[in-house]
C-alpha cells in the first residue's frame, strides 16, 4: 500500500484550493513552498496536508485536507534496514517515496522521550485491525509530528 491513507480526526479539518508545482497524487503528503504552490513533502520537510485529488502537472488546482493534530493516517513501512515492528510505537519517523509512493522510512525511527526528536511521523498504532490487512505488519496508524505553519517542527 503505497501513499498515506486518512482513517480519523478528532479535530475538524478544512481543505483548502492550492495550485500544484509538479504533478501530486491523490493522498500524497503536500507542503507549500516560496511562491504558494504545493509541492510533494520531501523526507524531514513539515506537512502541510494531504491531497485529496490528484494534480497531473505544474499550476493545476487541488484540495487539500489541512493537517491537524490528532489526525490519523493507514500507512505503510519500507522495512529496508529496520523492520517495522509494535517497538515502534511511540516512535517518530520521516517519510520517503516519490508522489504516488510515499511510505514511512523505517531505518529512521526515534524514540520520543530525549527532547531532540525529530521526524515527521508519530507512530500510534502497529498491525490496526480493521482496514483488510490485517496480516500486514508494515502498516501502522500514524499522527503528523511536524505540522507546516504551526511551529511543531
Amino acid at each position: 500500500m503505497y501513499n498515506p491513507r486518512l482513517i480519523g480526526s478528532v479535530n475538524e479539518y478544512g481543505t483548502i484550493k492550492l495550485t500544484a508545482h509538479e504533478a501530486i497524487a491523490k493522498n500524497d503528503f503536500v507542503t507549500i513552498v516560496s511562491d504558494g504552490d504545493a509541492e510533494c513533502t520531501d523526507t524531514g520537510d513539515p506537512i502541510f496536508g494531504i491531497a485529496l485529488e490528484a494534480a497531473d502537472a505544474a499550476d493545476d488546482i487541488i484540495t487539500v485536507a489541512r493537517i491537524q493534530p490528532g489526525m490519523q493516517f493507514l500507512m505503510d513501512n519500507d522495512n529496508d534496514a529496520t523492520t517495522f515492528a509494535a517497538t515502534h510505537v511511540g516512535g517518530r519517523f520521516d517519510i520517503t517515496g516519490a508522489t504516488g509512493e510515499m511510505i514511512v522510512d523505517t531505518s529512521t525511527v526515534a524514540q520520543v522521550g530525549g527532547g531532540a526528536e525529530t521526524g515527521q511521523l508519530f507512530c500510534i498504532e502497529y498491525n490496526p485491525k480493521g482496514w483488510g490487512m490485517d496480516s500486514d505488519t508494515s502498516i501502522g496508524v500514524f499522527e503528523v509530528a511536524e505540522i507546516q505553519g504551526l511551529g511543531a517542527n
